[in-house]
């Protein structure tokens, strides 16, 4: 019996999006040990990363959408990493398992088209128009908005590489992002994932500015989505344009956008546009602690409460943390803790953290004996 059974077992029952924690936390496991485990262990391991090789020959073809294949990819690519952590070469790997590793590689390289021709571009070192319309070619086969959305991703990803870019391929992207802007913007009823591709498309338009780049991102604010109006903020700023007041005082009155919105000003030397009556450490730091709870790995969320609980100042050292008591009743926290008081501190200049820990075992009953309590056996 392996040690692994029951997390194995958990997996197989989960659906794409939680066995993704699972098989990454089967992945750093066999990383660690350097593939060296018991037989059993081994075995079992193995016996099920052949077993979702055989589930995503399967369930690839069968995916709604691009979004959907995307999230198994992402599994997929683990998985492979499980077995070649363990075995040591093809050779030692079943010739039956070994077919449909390859069958699988194959497919997520037939579907995973724009990916693969942005990869094949950027190991160039030039990259012309031509590279250019035959990246956008495979975008616009696709009428899946995920899909072709894949590419303004992948373009930041590379962004220390954009010199590579003849001038000629500047201009022809350029002229596909603000054409994507445009075409999104004149939807009737903009979709979840279209919005999801303007998100990203206000942020990779300033690499590839154009003479309606403000005009377009003017009408972005028009949809009141603060998580969008962000990156066309910040692509103004980048032009040297001053974002609308209201849209400013919008994203700082949001905890989740307030600390970055505050940083990004101050970056471009604006922090004067963020609300006077907003700047000051303590809502900077609640907002930097909203943010990292509405990590997936966190609470996925914002907490459904969170209030201030006071600083915590050190004798040598320049941190200074604010602390934070919070609930919620997130699926990612436990029955035990879910709807229970819990402990967060950040401090302006980062150090935000939560472990999930109780706040009433720390409670003493008085503010500077809870904090001091807080200090010595959680920040240290």
């Amino acid at each position: 019996m392996s040690k692994f059974d029951e997390l194995i077992t958990t997996a197989e029952g989960a659906g794409i999006k939680e066995r993704k924690q699972f098989v990454h936390f089967m992945l750093n496991t066999i990383q660690q040990t350097r593939g060296k485990l018991d037989s059993e262990d081994k075995e079992a391991l193995l016996n099920f990363a052949y077993g979702q090789v055989e589930e995503f020959l399967k369930t690839i073809p069968e995916a709604k959408c691009y979004k959907e294949k995307d999230q198994i990819f992402e599994v997929e690519d683990m998985v492979l990493g499980m077995i070649m952590g363990l075995c040591p070469s093809p050779a030692a790997i079943p010739e039956e398992n070994l077919m449909k590793i390859r069958a699988l590689t194959a497919l997520v390289d037939s579907e995973r088209k724009i990916e693969t021709a942005l990869d094949s571009i950027f190991q160039q070192e030039s990259i012309t128009d031509t590279d250019v319309n035959r990246l956008l070619y495979w975008v616009k086969q696709s009428d899946d908005e995920y899909q072709r959305s894949v590419m303004y991703a992948g373009i930041l990803h590379y962004r220390g590489q954009l010199s590579k870019f003849t001038k000629e391929a500047v201009a022809k992207l350029s002229e596909h992002i603000h054409g994507e802007l445009r075409r999104i913007l004149a939807m009737e009823t903009i979709p979840g994932e279209a919005l999801d591709a303007l998100e990203i498309l206000c942020d990779v338009c300033k690499l590839f500015p154009a003479e309606d780049t403000a005009s377009l991102l003017t009408q972005v604010f028009s949809l009141g989505q603060n998580r969008i109006s962000y990156y066309a903020v910040e692509t103004l700023l980048s032009l040297g344009k001053e974002p609308p007041k209201a849209v400013v005082e919008a994203l700082a009155k949001d905890l989740f956008h307030a600390n970055l919105i505050h940083g990004t000003l101050t970056h471009y030397g604006q922090a004067g546009l963020f609300p006077a009556e907003l700047a000051n450490e303590e809502y900077l730091a609640k907002s930097d602690l909203v943010h990292w709870l509405c990590y997936p790995t966190e609470l996925g969320r914002e907490p459904d409460e969170i209030d201030y609980i006071g600083k915590i100042k050190y004798l040598f050292k320049k941190e200074v943390y604010h602390v934070f008591k919070y609930r919620s009743d997130s699926d990612t926290l436990g029955d035990d803790l879910r709807g229970k008081w819990l402990i967060g501190w950040s401090s302006v200049d980062g150090g935000t953290f939560s472990n999930f820990d109780e706040f009433e075992k720390f409670d003493l009953g008085n503010t500077e004996k809870t904090l001091k309590n807080i200090k010595k056996k959680l920040i240290g």
